[in-house]
């Protein structure tokens, strides 16, 4: 054996696990980057390669994986692009949920036809009004600047609990399969409903309401007191409920890493 074999050799020994266990978290971090509405369109893919890999080196740096490099590397890759995945899809339901409720407000507004370049779109023009645009927006700065425990950002804490709960290469196919990744997206959902579905019945009910004083009393000042004060209701149900979706977004997110399976 050459004095460059030989190094080669001894290089791979001393930082092989090393690197599987830094691809292994890029995978999970490019999974969260494609999926995730915020960075998915707006960001370049090379700066979203780019962030992965040197977060996933820095992520890298804790305990060596469990699974080695050989044929079941490939499950574990899926496994970790599976979950990163599940993070970015649950992240992009609560920021349609805002945005759903914001498109209800633009509608009883008048201002939907205020057509603007979506930021969360990569730059395509689409019909979100104001309303629209400052609900998602305030879903991202919730995600992005939202209070935690640690006084880091909710998404960042988010990723370090990936990491410090599972490992890089700690994930298995079959324990996503089992009920993880449907159980997160299911609470994804719950999310962006409680949002959203407390906007939406305020409106309804008031909606109701108008139409049955207008066909009891066609000309009664109600009914046109009702345009203006169904919007205004939206806004005050809206603000209401979003002072809680901080704390149930963190609880949330911390129930889905304590009910994954331990892989030691």
């Amino acid at each position: 054996m050459s004095i460059i074999d030989a190094l080669v050799s001894g290089w791979l020994k001393a930082y092989g696990p090393w690197l599987f266990a830094a691809a292994l978290a890029a995978l999970r971090l490019i999974g969260f980057f494609v999926f995730a509405p915020a960075l998915a369109g707006a960001v370049p893919w090379r700066f979203r390669v780019g962030l992965a890999l040197l977060l996933g080196g820095l992520a890298a740096s804790g305990p060596a994986p469990a699974t080695a490099p050989s044929i079941a590397g490939w499950s574990a890759a899926i496994a970790e692009f599976a979950m990163g995945a599940a993070t970015g899809i649950g992240v992009g339901l609560f920021i349609a949920g805002m945005r759903f409720a914001g498109e209800q407000l633009d509608r009883q507004l008048g201002l939907e036809e205020a057509a603007e370049p979506d930021p969360f779109s990569g730059g395509e023009a689409q019909p979100f009004g104001p309303a629209t645009r400052l609900l998602g927006g305030l879903a991202v700065l919730t995600l992005l600047f939202g209070a935690s425990a640690t006084g880091r950002m909710p998404i960042v804490e988010g990723l370090l609990q990936t990491f410090s709960r599972i490992p890089p290469g700690g994930a298995r196919l079959e324990d996503l399969a089992g009920g993880w990744l449907t159980s997160a997206l299911a609470q994804s959902c719950e999310l962006s409903l409680r949002v959203a579905l407390p906007l939406l019945s305020a409106l309804a009910i008031v909606h109701w309401a108008q139409a049955l004083a207008a066909r009891a009393a066609p000309l009664a000042p109600g009914s046109v007191i009702a345009h203006a004060v169904r919007p205004l209701l939206g806004l005050c149900v809206l603000a209401a409920t979003f002072g809680g979706v901080d704390e149930l977004a963190a609880d949330r997110l911390s129930r889905w890493w304590t009910a994954f399976p331990r892989p030691f």
